[in-house]
């Protein structure tokens, strides 16, 4: 799924699949070469001469022009999202780190998440806590929508009222309805909903949206 035109892509950098032609079948992705620990291999730039940059460009961390998802969140000033992230999520999502990893987050904002901690009990006790933090685990990968096989990372302009969104919490789905304020996006979790308020942040292989609010998964609650 590609930006609109109101957000327009800054980095030209790409990220081909090996192959040995353009009509070939690709037996593996860029993503899968990372976690394959392939990206110094010889063969990865070796590329046909339609592809000078090489393979892989992006998932092999040779693009300068565009960020990780951690590191677009960062720059946003998500800082109390990534934090969660950070502490909880481990490799269950991927990681996001890594520039090459495919997803969109829907990331509530640092008054949210602050809301979230205080539910929870606090920082102090996420930490120390293996039960808290696995419910706080469950809740961020809640807010990391997959991509549609064969596409890109979801953007705001495919999501109109009625879209299922699949996330990384065991495939529970968010879901697009109407009712967000000044023609916001709002987007319905099982527990909780939220609206959009910053649209389609860039990243390599993502986008991230600023939400009002935080999203409850199926079987999660704060009481």
């Amino acid at each position: 799924m590609i930006a609109g035109k109101d957000n327009p892509l800054p980095c030209t950098c790409t990220d081909v699949d090996v192959r040995v032609s353009f009509i070939s079948v690709v037996d593996y992705t860029c993503w899968q070469q990372y976690t394959f620990g392939n990206c110094a291999q010889k063969f990865i730039m070796d590329s046909i001469k339609e592809v000078p940059e090489g393979y892989c460009q992006i998932s092999c961390g040779r693009c300068p022009c565009c960020s990780s998802l951690a590191a677009a969140a960062e720059a946003a000033g998500l800082t109390e999202f990534w934090w969660a992230m950070n502490k909880t999520t481990g490799d269950r999502l991927g990681p996001l780190t890594a520039p090459g990893f495919a997803a969109t987050l829907m990331a509530p904002d640092n008054n949210a998440m602050n809301s979230l901690f205080d539910k929870l009990g606090g920082k102090d006790r996420i930490l120390s806590d293996d039960g808290v933090r696995g419910k706080l685990a469950n809740i961020m990968a809640y807010h990391a929508v997959k991509p549609v096989p064969g596409y890109e990372a979801w953007t705001t302009p495919f999501l109109l009222p009625g879209t299922q969104l699949q996330t990384f919490k065991d495939g529970a789905t968010l879901e697009v309805v109407e009712g967000g304020d000044g023609g916001n996006i709002k987007v319905q979790g099982a527990g909780s909903s939220a609206e959009i308020t910053q649209k389609d942040i860039y990243a390599c292989k993502g986008y991230i949206n600023r939400l009002n609010w935080y999203l409850l998964p199926p079987g999660e609650s704060l009481s």
